[in-house]
């Protein structure tokens, strides 16, 4: 009775694996790297836990958890049991599979070699022979198909019953010493923060093994620490951040009934006046002390070292999205309600407000560049960007300043020549610069500026339009939250493209003769016109529709021929075309079509975008000589002597109401420019183009 009494306890107190695994999470420094998540895999297993506040670790492999099989599938309990030394399991299977048994002891030793066996569907019979163990509880740990785990407890008794069987026996001498464990990895995280894969570690075997020191470098690659004004400060790389990892103690303390000032000399607050609690905790300064009385909008230096910077607000929330908004990441694992997972080590430092200490262990601010502030407390996990509206003494910690270098301008090349009026200008991506500062001058001291432009988030810009034949000056500067680059780019200067060709005829092409009648031709840039308005097909009444009909048919300005031969004829957009809008000859002789959107652009550039008068008989610069001849809309006759349109071949389906939209140009008395009408409504002007 007693016997199995103890027998009881022994079970009730049994871990299959019964082994530990111990180690320590460290910086480069040999700093404990606090609440970092731990992941031990040993195939098919994952072991997890978490570094204490000291950066350490322990990892029991514990029980294999028995699982419930499926359906079908029926492992009994051996028999008999107590057994010597022989006892059988029975299977039931589903379907034909692979059996493996492992035998542990009491304390988690594999007593014996591992046996393997293919099964049949159906009922299958597997005998253990335990030679030479001595009496006591043993487990066998059986696997289905590398997939399910069940857990038998077998009592080896001598003198007990002896299974009698015909079966062959897996039994064998059951006195091997421990098997080793290979260990895959280990992979230390602290969230999205850091996480690093430590492989190649040594076997498992007994009952421990420690991994020693698992070291992580947390430093900003290179930058381990900063030496300033006789302190040694550490770094802390966070994502894309380098940081100071403590707050900044510099300075002369003065008591805080006295105003810090601009004397010439950096001052600090120590909490209740204790210099000790700035060694600790870091000093506390007013803005104006913290941007050094002379704020900077390049360096944004203030009082933090050489190459460090005063964070802005784009800092801060960086920062806050790197921890996941959970402040607790950031306060140090000494404070209460601090787990530290950053290593920013956050010491809750209190503040001054209406020049009164408050809040030590409790919260601390952080100024920024801004004049606002990052707060944080241990009375929630909140991080809270403060409006302090520049009021009060808070706690300064440094952001390393990454400033874009010399920029380079790709397009226009230095010294080019026949750049378009409205060219895109080209720079090289710099990997520091958020955003870039384009200036454009007609001078190379820049004291003429035509373009002054921050924030291009791309790597180009199109300037312009430009003057002919005219030299013009480039610049290009980085920006980032740590400021602007050094220098501006080495200047590009260039020179535009001479005016085009304008007011005489087309080479070789002086005339065009069609359906009886002489056209002159004028060449505007690259494009031959005609020079004047296309008078062709026979005149219909203008209440009489145009139609298909093989015939091409004009209207007349108030119905009188004379107006068709003084202003050309009036069409509607598919008798231009001749009702065949895939192809833009339309009504033109063959070589020539109705104008393009770009053909009207190019007139317009050719105009340099002035008043219309100098496409028009007015002035006339360009030799297009328009002539105002009116148009036709809504059944009425309008315009004659201020306006006249002149038909593209484009036309296009409005989405949202779908109407058929053409494009025209159209010139008046104030300027020339391009419309889009609803095709059935208007009846313009043809004008044809080579």
């Amino acid at each position: 009775m007693k016997y199995y009494l103890l027998l009881i306890v022994v079970l009730w107190h049994f871990n299959l694996i019964a082994q530990t695994i111990t180690g320590r999470v460290m910086d480069e420094a040999v700093s404990g790297l606090s609440y970092h998540d731990v992941k031990l895999y040993i195939k098919p297993n994952i072991f997890t836990t978490v570094t204490d506040a000291n950066g350490y670790f322990v990892i029991n492999l514990t029980e294999v958890k028995e699982e419930t099989l499926p359906k079908g599938y029926i492992i009994s309990n051996n028999y008999p049991n107590p057994f010597n030394p022989k006892t059988r399991i029975d299977f039931t299977l589903p379907e034909a599979g692979k059996i493996k048994v492992e035998i542990y002891n009491t304390i988690g030793q594999n007593v014996g070699s591992n046996i393997e066996k293919e099964m049949q569907a159906g009922h299958n019979s597997l005998d253990l022979e335990l030679n030479g163990l001595p009496n006591g509880v043993y487990f066998a740990r059986i696997n289905v198909n590398d997939k399910y785990n069940v857990v038998r407890k077998l009592m080896l008794l001598y003198g007990s019953q002896h299974l009698l069987t015909n079966v062959q026996s897996e039994g064998q001498n059951y006195s091997k010493p421990l098997t080793l464990t290979h260990i895959d990895s280990v992979v230390v995280s602290a969230g999205s923060i850091r996480t690093r894969t430590f492989p190649n570690l040594p076997e498992l075997m007994g009952s421990q093994l420690s991994l020693g020191d698992l070291r992580i470098p947390i430093a900003c690659p290179g930058l381990s620490y900063v030496a300033y004004s006789g302190k040694n400060y550490r770094t802390i790389q966070l994502g894309t951040q380098c940081w100071l990892r403590a707050n900044l103690d510099v300075g002369t303390m003065i008591q805080n009934t006295v105003p810090q000032s601009n004397n010439g000399q950096i001052e600090k607050y120590c909490y209740d006046n204790i210099l000790a609690n700035c060694t600790t905790y870091g000093g506390l300064y007013n803005l104006e002390e913290v941007l050094n009385y002379t704020p900077d909008v390049i360096e944004k230096r203030g009082i933090c070292p050489e190459g460090w910077r005063i964070p802005n607000q784009a800092d801060m929330e960086k920062l806050a999205a790197t921890v996941q908004n959970n402040s607790s990441y950031l306060i140090s694992e000494t404070v209460s309600g601090g787990i530290n997972k950053s290593s920013f080590s956050a010491l809750l430092a209190g503040v001054i407000q209406n020049n009164e200490f408050h809040s030590l262990n409790v919260s601390t601010v952080f100024w920024m560049w801004t004049g606002n502030a990052l707060g944080l407390t241990n009375v929630n996990q909140d991080i809270s960007v403060l409006d302090v509206n520049g009021l009060g003494s808070y706690s300064v910690r440094c952001i390393k300043g990454e400033r874009p270098g010399m920029q380079t301008i790709i397009y226009p090349p230095q010294n080019a020549t026949f750049v378009p009026l409205e060219p895109i200008v080209k720079w090289k991506k710099d990997i520091k610069a958020s955003s870039y500062w384009l200036q454009l001058s007609t001078n190379s001291s820049f004291t003429n500026l035509l373009l002054d432009k921050h924030g291009i988030v791309d790597v180009f810009f199109t300037i312009g339009p430009l003057a002919y034949t005219k030299y013009y000056y480039l610049r290009i500067r980085g920006e980032s939250e740590s400021g602007y680059s050094n220098e501006w780019s080495y200047v590009s200067n260039f020179k535009t493209v001479n005016p085009p060709t304008i007011g005489v005829p087309c080479p070789g092409m002086e005339t065009v003769v069609y359906e009886g009648k002489i056209y002159h031709t004028v060449k505007l840039g690259n494009t031959c016109w005609f020079k004047e308005n296309l008078d062709v097909g026979d005149m219909i009444p203008s209440l009489q529709n145009q139609t298909n009909n093989t015939i091409i048919e004009k209207y007349c300005y108030n119905d009188v021929a004379a107006n068709c031969a003084e202003y050309g004829g009036l069409y509607t957009f598919k008798e231009a075309l001749k009702f065949n809008t895939t192809q833009n000859q339309g009504i033109c002789p063959a070589g020539w079509h109705i104008p393009s959107t770009t053909n009207i652009d190019e007139i317009v550039s050719c105009a340099n975008n002035k008043f219309s008068s100098i496409l028009a008989i007015g002035s006339n610069e360009t030799g297009f000589s328009a002539k105002m001849g009116g148009y036709f809309y809504d059944d009425s006759f309008v315009g004659m002597g201020s306006e006249t349109n002149i038909w593209s071949s484009y036309n296009w389906i409005e989405p949202d109401h779908g109407h058929t939209l053409t494009c025209y140009l159209k010139i008046d008395t104030a300027a020339s420019t391009t419309y889009r009408e609803n095709m059935y409504k208007t009846v313009h002007s043809v004008r044809c183009v080579k």
